[in-house]
């Protein structure tokens, strides 16, 4: 494994909250001192909330639509044969 390649697994640990807390400590340190790595993760992090907001949204979207279904007894429609 290259340094890249660490350094993207390092990431990628951090943003999904799976680093031990030494290593977090090391790595906040790293992202105070090195602008492009801060720049890095911020992007990263940015798109992780908005991955998370349209999976939200999306869930949202389904749980209404089987809503509206369930007053429309659409799933009970199989059972009257």
């Amino acid at each position: 494994m290259n340094d890249k390649d660490l350094l993207d697994k390092q990431i990628e640990n951090y943003i999904h909250n799976r680093m031990p807390d030494a290593e977090r400590i090391e790595f906040e340190k790293a992202l105070k001192n090195n602008p492009e790595l801060r720049t890095n993760v911020i992007e990263l992090l940015t798109l992780k909330l908005l991955y998370n907001k349209e999976l939200l949204e999306l869930k949202q979207k389904l749980d209404s639509a089987e809503n509206e279904l369930k007053k429309e007894k659409f799933f009970d429609a199989g059972s009257e044969e």
